[in-house]
């Protein structure tokens, strides 16, 4: 073999060599990018489920609002309505 075709073999093997660590970093560094991928996503995962138990308790206490809500209104209206007849008594008792 002549010097130059050893020279050439061996400037491939190098390259290979090189390629293959290369390729080795590469999986390496995909692999640390997709685990904290993973992490951040199941960071997020879990605001989401606290979000999600948030709400249902925002949902119970708007509810509960409502019932209340409706029984002030209810009430607001007996007392109109008492208040009515006691301002229509008294404008009769005034007259007569």
């Amino acid at each position: 073999m002549d010097t130059a075709t050893l020279f050439s073999a061996a400037a491939v093997l190098i390259a290979l060599i090189g390629l293959v660590l290369s390729s080795r970093k590469d999986t390496r560094s995909d692999a640390a990018s997709g685990a904290r991928l993973e992490a951040k996503l199941d960071s997020i995962s879990g605001g989401v489920e606290d979000i999600r138990v948030e709400m249902r308790a925002m949902r119970g206490r708007m509810d509960a609002l409502s019932e209340r809500l409706a029984a002030v209104e209810s009430s607001v209206k007996s007392a109109h309505h008492r208040l009515d007849q006691m301002q229509a008594h008294s404008s009769g008792t005034q007259d007569g």
